[in-house]
């Protein structure tokens, strides 16, 4: 290296390396081990691990020593133990192995090769739990004692670096006769330790070796709690009595796995005793001969073969005895036992060293260093006695580890294993996405225990207590995994279940009451899972009865879980479910019975109907419609009507085209067809040849036969379709009257069964096989027959044998109506015309009067009156008319059908009216017109050979019926065509057709048909006067309306007389018609319309509006035509003098009064509109808009200033006069402003009354259509700006727009007594003279009260007017007494006017409960700002307080009395009552942010003295001195600055205090130090961190032998922990994965950058100009990590910590940056980093960077201006990239991790792991899939990129990223549409809806809120008001090919819409994080879920499983389907959510 190179070197770098500080360390493990019982099994668990067989717990209350009754002169170390402790004793001798051990945190010796890793725990972190009762532990074993003292503070002579000592009391001479004689000189200290055996060497024997071991914790005080760097818990003797009384009732289950320990003991020692008392015990019980045995096999795996892979099985029963004695001290000395209790339990253990993968993974070799041990087993807990009950067994097991853990199973077992857990022994470690290398190791090692030791292990412990008769029939299913899982099973304990099945599925292991296997079963016997059978329903007990008879075995389990379980892992398949008894009952035989027994189920005599129908119901329950014919063939479950049974069968497939093919020939019974079609395979012609034959003797014909299986269906019948069919045919029909099942009824009719099965409904196209099968053979293939419904029988005209004739039954009356019934219903479920055709013109069907019996054909001329009798009523009403009508018709030959065959119930269907015509009116001319077609057909015209008369009644026969029934169209065609209407031969004008002049000519013609093509018109009444307009038109002659109405519906048009006035009189009077060219006619003709208008609008709805519009009244002058509308009224005088005179109506209208009355209905104007006034104020507001737009461009010249005040008075005048005009006619245009005071009290109820019960909706709804108009009118004029309004302030300080417009809306405008709250929000009327009714100023607003969010934005405004109005006092060269003048005036003015405004606030504040919206505008408005008058300024809310010790001004400040008043106000603003420690501590930080911002000046030209005063340095001593004094503030968690002896702010730290004066600054140790203020105390420095020059000193002269008293000799003794051991620990916390890339996205995000980018290089960088020559190694491959955040002073610092960060004092930071970051030391052994100005390397091992040491393990080298680059090329080169080129500054920070090599990785103490390709591969394979999800939840980081970068390539190629696109607000706010949008924008609402609303909210405006103001913000702010935010969050995931560049198009884009609600909350959750012993724990009630939405614009992927989230994904599933994000307390590792039930304290 050059000398330049050198110089350069030692300039740019410094010293800079992660160090440990232990009690830090000692900390960070006790929020990791939770208080409670957690502590006591630690204690335990060592005890086991050192082969004790006893262990005892004592509370020891503190001894009375002898000769020390002063306790004031104690020394320090005697002070602080001689309160009550916690003795803890066992059995076994520290070795010297445990010595060590106990020395080293987190580097536990119990895992080394001679333990075999079968030891639990790990002694050196375990042990540290204890430090939660006590700051000075401290135990005897052998001949020495040992006490700890983390703190070095109380012990005399501690070694900071090694702070603890041990004492050897041996009986040796010499040396070791101190130790004893130490021992005896503090007996507060060593007296608790005499106990259990234990003299101390004090003892008769005198050798003092103490066989055992015995620790004792001096509990934590109350006063040393306060002052503790461990832990701020106190504890106290009562409160470890109940913690071991929690021992004492969980102790039997602590010994079940124990390898070593058989008894524990709780005893309690008096004061006043000797001695301690046994209070309880617990203790293994066993037979003499078998201890030995047991004693083996417990401690099994101590002493196991590691050669065999063999499984050993290594079962046992455990009896366990538990004793408690209850003692009473009655004092004296005197003791009182009360009542005792004992109780016993018994255990069966099965354990197993051994088996399937978990061995193949023990005895890996590249796991070897994990020392993982295969053994594990399981226990249940099992009646003591015969005991048939199920109570004795565990119903939520525990996972053990040798000792029960927090984490419950819901097994009826526990289990154990030699599984890898957390550090702290709370959680089994367990998969997740995010991991690999040893971190997926242990998870599968934790699954390959349960899944291959545990798994086996439960099958055996059943198996044993089954075969053992441990359990029995009625209680064996406790021992059985019954519960339902969480997560679905997908857990190891899931993992456990699954395995567990699987394995006892063909083990004997179920019982069943079976009689069925052998002869000798009746009492029933074990079964194995596979050949059992489950109830498909446990209820179903017919179904039981059933299988009983059918001799099939059942296991009905008593947990319906179990048999859920037995089904869901296959461990049982078959259940008698329906499938299963179908598939049975489908197979079976029929059973034949014997002398025994009755046969099967289906030959039972009397039930085997009963039995078939209910299989049959029973095995359609889960049969799908498809499913009949593969399901049901074969099974024999017909009940036929004859009581036999039917089998279910396919009928083979019919050829559907060839059966239409068939039925379109004429063969219209389809069964024969389908029958013909399958005996002739579908053959049309042979099936036609066989019908044929069937047809060619109708009278041969026998259908009843029994149906051919296989061919024929068995036919569904029910109620008259089976009374149809003969009795012979019972064997062929199922008969559905007898079946009552309901749903057995619907399957029989389902469609679905009949096209599969071999049963069949009879549906309507089944019409003609049942009418054939039904009617007399003699009646088929004649058209009509003869038929005497009297006569009983007749003959057939042929037989089948040809014999004599032989008689049938003749159908009688009651016949026809059951084969109608069945043909009305038939036809009416189908709606095709075709069922009626198939019976039609075939059968003999239709019954008539006549005497004969016809076919169903319209040709028959067959008419039905009998429907008029059964319809009743209206066609009844006119007989005679009916008996007329039927003669004229029975003339024509129509035949009438019989009135008593149709079923009077039934409605007939329109298609069989084409048959019978029915009689309604268009029967009637359908059936008269077959008759004339008829008739005609045989040359004869009945109609046209009738007379008038007939013609005429016909007439009026259709139309008397046209008005109870509606025509037809095409019946109404066919009527026209029939001449009976009258009709005009001419048209009317006044002459004949001959000339003559008549009266009313009229010739009547004859009858004449209404033919189509003409258009005739109807007008009634018509007059003379009206005939003159009908000359255009035909018109029929009409008597009545009953004629009027009969026309117009066959065609004719009525007119009515609005219309015929509208369309005819109008139109021709506007246009000048020659029809009424005479004025006087035509005016007469408009004064008939106008006096008749009420009654034509009342016709016609609008004709009033029509004639309003038309053009038909005369003006006055020209009298030209006008409309009504558009006239005024002559009588109003107001507008006579601004109308015209044509404005006006003609003389001949307005002298006659009902003439003008009715012009003023139609519109005459009689008044200015609304519209004109609103016009006149809509061009005031215009000029005045203009006036403003205009003062803001035009320069401020004296002329422009006249021309705009003139400008503005006329505006201004303008308004005025309207003003005026409007307060004059108040009453005119807002009638609702008149008084109604002259009503009396009854004369308004009576109106009330009256309009409730008179007033017509119409005029209700007019009404209100006028109230809305009136309401939309008068909000125009509000909001019109047509007011004036003064410009100008009226006083100099009040607050003021900057422009002002002359004119406003009245809504915007105050009067003057309001203007000091509300004159920035609203403008000040400036009315002159004008006088103002109080009504105009209520509709104005003027008397409301002013919306309370513009009188905070007043005192908004007001505050920063105040300070704009100093600013610019303060710079006037007035003089400074002037100055002053004008400030005090100020100052009065606003004291005068604000309390006005206070006074408002706190009205509103002391109504929050029911005012919490305004509440929150109020804060909303003024949160964050000056509001607070202190009497000269306004300060913030949060720097002010009821009262304060120290005058803190001015960053502090004291309420004025003239403000604490308001309280209410001031509550809502959360101002304390007094500022905290915290509160100081923010001062200290701005007054240093402050002091940076002033220049530094020169005093003396030698000190560096900041341009600050000394009252200022004075308050910061004295905040300083404020803050040490505060005991319950943990003050090493703060950053608290201190002035120097210069007056510097530096941070209490990084500084020392002078106690060792005697010595110069000069010398070497005390040089370059920095000094604090000197007026501070050595105490108070010792409290706020600063350090002591003597301690630092003596640690850089460090021995390992301190004397600690004056003659005893002694070791130096106390823990410690490597930095590279603390590493290597940490890595195994944080496993191996994604996750450490995420640890860096989440301190990216703590940092606020907004990108984050990794590269994966893979580059080889040059090795020759390097920092040093072992940098070598580190030139090649790395990962790079990237973001736009840039680090400060205080994150280098932090990042050189571990475990002991300032971010844990900030509330919104995620991360713990000592902890998370270390874990990059998977990949590397040398992380470094560059940021701002510097370059950053880490070097644990102090081996490759040069420089670093053991006190700073790594550099700092400040690259920027410098020419590092250009001297050290090779080494700056890796990191220029991503915008770094290592010479100016980097905005930005990358990290850079360089993979280890073979070398390096083989020589690293942290961990040996190397990153190869398949590592890389892994890594980014893994964070792919977790990187869209990273990102939901943050804060800032809204990008994440994954980069690759090849060996060859010149820069990295993007892989994939992940993005939030966007971030939508949903405004939810209610009240949002309350406030305009100017306020809208002033207020700050929109926070509340932003992302970060809740971090802004916790972190506070402008300087860093204190943690006590922000708690006490939190607690006092309304839940209501606390932050919620509601966003759609859309993430981009795009991804790359290898060989895509970014310009290309990505292979795969994920665009996911996710729905985030977030909140920060109330109720418990806030209550806790506020209490003040919480402070610590720093809890936030926060949280948030996140629903997916759409993945790329459609639904998301189906059953989605949510994460558990810490603002980053946690491997934790919820079970739900959504994201769960929380302020979650976790493990240290960040991978568990803090949970357990044995905890107490803190955790």
């Amino acid at each position: 290296m050059s000398a330049s190179a050198s110089v350069s070197w030692d300039n740019a770098a410094q010293e800079f390396g992660q160090k440990v500080d232990l009690t830090v360390r000692l900390r960070e493990i006790l929020r990791n081990y939770p208080e409670g019982l957690s502590i006591l099994k630690e204690i335990i668990q060592n005890s086991d691990d050192a082969g004790a067989r006893t262990v005892r717990f004592c509370t020891a209350e503190p001894r009375r020593s002898r000769g020390t009754n002063n306790d004031n002169n104690l020394d320090v170390l005697s002070n602080a133990m001689k309160g009550p402790s916690l003795l803890a004793y066992n059995s076994a001798k520290f070795t010297k192995t445990d010595f060590q051990s106990i020395q080293q945190i987190g580097e536990s010796l119990k895992k080394d090769a001679k333990n075999k890793g079968t030891k639990t725990g790990r002694f050196g972190v375990g042990f540290n739990s204890t430090y939660h009762l006590t700051d000075l532990p401290m135990f005897v074993s052998g001949t020495k004692v040992v006490i700890f003292d983390p703190q070095a503070k109380y012990v005399p002579g501690i070694n900071p670096a090694n702070p603890g000592k041990m004492i050897d009391f041996s009986s040796n001479k010499g040396k070791n006769e101190n130790g004893r004689n130490l021992v005896k000189s503090l007996p507060f200290v060593f007296d608790p330790l005499k106990v259990f055996g234990c003299d101390l060497g004090l003892g008769l024997k005198g050798d003092g070796d103490f066989n055992g071991t015995l620790f004792r914790y001096a509990l934590r005080t109350h006063e040393q709690a306060k002052i503790s760097r461990l832990s701020r818990q106190s504890h106290s003797i009562d409160k470890m009595r109940d913690l071991l009384k929690q021992l004492a009732s969980v102790a039997p289950e602590m010994l079940i796995f124990l390898k070593n320990v058989e008894r524990i003991e709780i005893y309690d020692w008096k004061s006043t005793e000797e001695e301690p008392t046994l209070l309880h015990e617990t203790y293994i019980t066993t037979q003499k001969n078998n201890h030995g045995t047991l004693k083996k096999k417990r401690a099994f795996m101590l002493n196991y073969d590691t050669s065999s892979n063999k499984p050993t099985a290594v079962d046992y029963i455990l009896d366990i005895q538990s004793n408690s004695t209850g003692v009473q001290d009655e004092g004296e000395g005197k003791k009182n036992k009360t009542s005792s209790s004992s109780s016993s339990s018994r255990w069966i253990v099965c354990n197993q060293l051994g088996g399937g993968h978990a061995s193949v993974m023990a005895n890996d070799s590249e796991l070897s260093h994990m020392k993982l041990v295969p053994y594990g087993g399981v226990a249940a807990r099992i009646p003591c006695d015969d005991s048939t009950s199920s109570s004795n067994f565990i119903t939520d097991g525990k996972a053990y580890c040798f000792l029960p853990l927090p984490i419950n199973t819901e097994l009826p077992i526990h289990i154990n294993g030699y599984f890898e857990l957390s550090s702290n022994r709370r959680d089994v470690w367990s998969y997740g996405s995010d991991m690999a290398g040893d971190g997926k190791a242990r998870a599968k090692w934790n699954e390959s225990i349960v899944q291959d030791i545990a798994a086996p292990s439960y099958i055996r412990l059943v198996q044993k207590a089954i075969r053992a008769n441990l359990v029995t029939p009625e209680n064996y299913e406790s021992l059985f995994p019954l519960k339902t899982m969480k997560n679905n099973g997908d857990d190891i304990w899931g993992t456990l279940c699954r395995e567990f099945y699987k394995g006892i599925r063909d083990l004997p292991v179920l019982f069943s009451e079976c009689r069925a296997v052998t002869a000798d079963d009746e009492n029933g016997q074990w079964v194995k899972p596979s050949k059992s059978i489950l109830p498909h329903n446990e209820k179903d007990t017919k179904l039981m009865e059933i299988l009983a008879l059918e001799k099939l075995p059942l296991v009905i389990p008593n947990n319906k879980e179990l048999k859920e379980n037995l089904l869901k892992y296959k461990t049982c398949t078959i259940t008698a479910s329906p499938a299963n008894i179908r598939k049975y009952y489908s197979r079976r035989k029929p059973k034949n019975k014997n002398n025994n027994d009755t046969g099967g189920s289906l030959e039972h005599k009397e039930k085997k109907i009963e039995y078939a129908q209910y299989l049959l119901s029973y095995c359609l329950q889960d049969l799908s419609k498809n499913q009949y014919n593969t399901e049901l063939s074969g099974c024999q479950f017909i009940p036929l009507a004859n009581g036999t049974l039917g089998t279910f069968c396919v009928l083979p497939k019919h050829d559907e085209n060839a059966l239409k093919q068939l039925q379109k020939m004429g063969f219209a019974e389809k069964l024969s067809c389908i029958h013909a079609l399958r005996t002739t395979g579908n053959n049309v012609d042979e099936a036609m040849e066989s019908l044929l034959q069937k047809n060619s003797s109708p009278n041969d014909n026998n259908d009843n036969s029994a149906p051919i299986i296989g061919l024929d269906p068995y036919l569904i019948c029910e109620k008259d379709t089976a009374s149809l069919l003969t009795p012979n045919a019972s064997n062929t029909i199922v008969n559905l009257d007898q079946i009552k099942d309901l749903n057995l009824k619907l399957f029989f009719r389902s469609r679905e069964a009949h096209q599969q099965l071999n049963i069949l409904s009879i549906t309507p196209d089944m019409l003609a096989d049942v009418v054939a099968r039904s009617i007399p053979i003699n009646w088929r293939g004649n058209e009509s027959a003869p038929w005497d419904p009297s006569q009983k029988k007749i003959k057939k005209s042929n037989n089948n044998s040809g014999d004599d004739e032989c008689e049938c039954s003749w159908p009688d009356v009651q016949w026809f109506v059951d084969l109608w019934r069945f043909i009305l219903c038939s036809s009416s479920s189908n709606t095709d015309f075709d069922i009626i055709h198939t019976i039609a013109e075939r059968y003999c069907i239709v019954p008539t009067q006549q005497g004969i019996v016809c076919t169903l054909s319209p040709g028959a001329s067959v008419i039905d009156f009998s429907s008029n009798q059964n319809n009743g009523g209206v066609h009844n009403q006119n007989k005679h008319e009916e008996e007329n009508i039927t003669k004229i018709l029975v003339s024509l030959g129509v035949r009438i059908f019989h009135h008593e065959v149709f079923p009077k119930d039934l409605v007939i269907p329109k298609a069989l009216w084409s048959y019978i015509f029915e009689p309604t009116i268009d029967g009637v001319i359908k059936v008269m017109d077959t008759a004339l077609r008829r008739e005609s057909s045989m040359g004869r015209n009945l109609l046209d050979q009738a007379g008038n008369e007939t013609e005429s009644e016909l007439f009026t026969y259709f139309c008397n019926r046209s008005q109870r029934e509606k025509i037809s169209k095409h019946c109404k065609v066919m009527l026209r065509n029939y001449p009976i209407f009258e009709s005009y031969s001419c048209d009317y004008d006044g002459t004949s057709s001959h000339g003559e002049t008549k009266e009313e000519t009229r010739t009547p013609q004859s009858f004449v048909p209404m033919k189509a093509g003409k258009v005739w018109y109807i007008l009634e009444d018509a007059t003379k006067e009206d005939k003159a307009f009908m000359t255009t038109s035909d018109f029929l002659v009409c008597k009545n309306k009953r004629e009027v109405d009969f026309l117009v519906q066959l065609g004719a048009k009525k007119m009515s007389r609005s219309n015929f006035y509208k369309q005819l009189v109008l139109p021709s009077i506007a246009a000048g018609s020659s029809v009424c060219n005479e004025e006087e006619i035509k005016n007469a003709m408009i004064a008939k319309i106008l006096l008749n208008t009420s009654s034509l609008e009342i016709e016609n709805p609008g004709f009033s509006e029509f004639l309003s519009k038309s053009k038909c009244i005369p003006s006055a002058m020209t009298k030209t035509l006008n409309a009504p509308c558009d006239l005024y009224d002559p009588e109003v005088s107001q507008l006579i003098n601004l109308m015209s005179d044509d404005s006006f109506p003609y003389e001949y209208f307005t002298e006659q009064p009902d003439l003008l009355f009715s012009l003023r209905k139609l519109g005459l104007q009689t008044k200015l509109s609304w519209d004109v006034i609103l016009d006149c104020a809509r061009s005031i507001e215009k000029e005045g808009t203009r006036i403003i737009s205009q003062q803001q461009d035009v320069d401020n010249s004296e002329n422009g200033e006249i021309e705009e005040d003139s400008k503005r008075s006329s505006a201004k005048a303008r308004g005025k006069e309207l003003l005026l005009f409007l307060d004059m006619y108040k009453e005119t245009y807002f009638p609702e402003m008149k008084k109604k005071s002259h009503e009396s009290r009854s004369s308004v109820l009576f109106r009330k009354v009256n309009n409730a019960l008179f007033a017509s909706d119409s005029s209700v709804e007019q009404k209100k259509r006028e109230k809305q108009l009136q309401m939309s009118r008068v909000q125009q004029l509000l909001s019109i700006k047509w007011m004036p309004v003064h410009t100008k302030p009226p006083s100099p300080f009040l607050p003021w727009p900057q422009h002002c417009n002359p004119v406003e809306s009245p809504v915007n405008t105050i009067t003057s007594d309001k203007m000091w709250i509300a004159s920035y929000s609203k403008r000040l009327v400036d009315k002159g003279d004008v006088h103002v009714s109080i009504e105009l100023q209520r509709m104005f607003g003027w008397l409301n009260d002013v919306p309370i969010e513009e009188v905070a934005l007043q005192l908004k405004m007001m505050s920063k007017s105040f300070d704009m109005m100093s600013r610019d006092i303060n710079n006037k060269d007035e003089g400074l007494e002037k100055n002053v003048t004008l400030k005090n005036t100020l100052c009065q003015k606003i004291t005068s006017e604000v309390g006005r405004i206070y006074h408002i606030l706190d009205i509103v504040a002391g109504r929050r409960s029911e005012a919490e919206y305004e509440c929150g505008v109020i804060k909303s408005m003024l949160y964050g700002e000056k509001w607070l008058w202190m009497g000269n300024a306004f300060v913030e809310s949060e720097h002010v307080a009821f009262t304060n010790n120290v005058n803190a001004s001015p960053y502090l400040f004291t309420v004025p009395q003239s403000v604490s008043c308001f309280k209410d106000l001031l509550a809502i603003f959360n101002v304390r009552k007094t500022f905290g420690s915290s509160d100081y501590c923010s001062v200290l930080s701005r007054m240093a942010e402050e002091q940076k911002q002033k220049p530094k000046v020169d005093k003396d030209n030698h000190n560096n003295t900041h341009s600050w005063s000394d009252e200022k340095t004075d308050l910061a001593v004295n905040l300083v001195q404020k803050i040490s004094d505060d005991d319950r503030l943990r003050l090493k968690d703060f950053e608290i600055y201190a002035p120097t002896t210069t007056g510097e702010m530096v941070l209490a730290n990084t500084m020392v205090y002078d106690d060792a004066p005697w010595l110069s600054k000069d010398l070497g140790g005390k040089k370059d130090l920095i000094y604090v203020h000197n007026k501070l105390s050595a105490a108070v420095c010792d409290k706020i961190g600063v350090k002591s020059v003597r301690k630092i000193l003596l640690q850089s002269n460090q021995t390992d032998m301190i004397k600690f008293g004056d003659s005893v000799v002694h070791e130096a003794f106390g823990q410690s922990e490597a930095l590279t051991r603390r590493l290597k620990n940490i890595i195994e916390l944080y496993p191996e994965g994604p996750q450490q890339l995420s640890e860096l996205i989440q301190n990216a995000d703590d940092a606020q950058a907004t990108v984050v980018k990794f590269v994966v290089s893979k580059k080889q960088h040059k090795k020759s100009s390097l920092l040093g020559q072992n940098m070598t190694e580190w030139q090649g491959a790395g990962l790079y990590c990237y973001n736009d955040a840039t680090f400060t002073a205080s994150d280098f610092e932090n990042l050189s910590k571990i475990g002991q960060a300032s971010k844990l004092q900030k509330l919104v930071t995620t991360g713990r940056f000592g902890l998370g970051f270390n874990s990059v030391f998977h990949w590397t052994d040398v992380p470094s980093l560059v940021s701002g100005d510097y370059l950053v390397m880490f070097d644990p091992h102090t081996k490759y960077v040069p420089g670093a040491t053991d006190a700073a393990r790594g550099i700092k080298i400040r690259f920027a201006g410098s020419d590092l680059v250009e001297t050290f090329p090779d080494q700056m080169s890796p990191y220029m990239k991503l915008g770094c080129d290592m010479k100016r500054r980097f905005d930005g920070t990358l990290f850079r991790f360089p993979f280890r090599n073979d070398k390096t990785s083989a020589e690293s103490e942290i961990s040996k792991k190397q990153f190869g390709e398949d590592e890389i591969g892994e890594l980014l394979e893994g964070f792919k899939k977790v990187a869209s999800k990273v990102i939901l939840f943050l804060r800032h980081v809204k990008k994440v990129e994954v980069y690759v970068e090849e060996d060859d390539e010149e820069g990295p190629k993007l892989l994939y990223s992940a993005n939030v696109a966007r971030r939508s607000k949903i405004v939810t706010r209610e009240n949002a549409g309350y406030l305009s949008s100017s306020l809208a924008a002033s207020l700050r609402l929109q926070p509340s809806n932003d992302w970060n609303a809740i971090a802004n909210f916790v972190a506070g405006s402008g300087f860093k809120m204190s943690k006590e103001a922000f708690y006490s913000k939190l607690m006092n702010t309304s839940e209501n008001q606390l932050p919620r935010t509601k966003h759609i969050v859309t993430t981009n995931f795009v991804e790359f090919n290898d060989d895509n560049t970014e310009d290309k198009n990505p292979t795969m884009n994920v665009s996911d819409q996710y729905l985030i609600c977030q909140a920060l909350g109330g109720g418990e959750c806030r209550a806790m994080a506020c209490q003040p012993e919480n402070f610590d724990l720093k809890f936030l009630p926060w949280a948030g879920i996140a629903v997916h939405i759409s993945r790329n614009g459609q639904d998301p992927p189906k059953n989605q499983r949510g994460n558990a989230f810490c603002f980053l994904p946690l491997p934790a599933e919820t079970g739900f389907p959504v994201h769960i994000n929380g302020y979650f307390e976790l493990s240290a590792n960040r991978r568990d959510i803090w949970i357990g039930d044995d905890m107490s304290g803190s955790g």
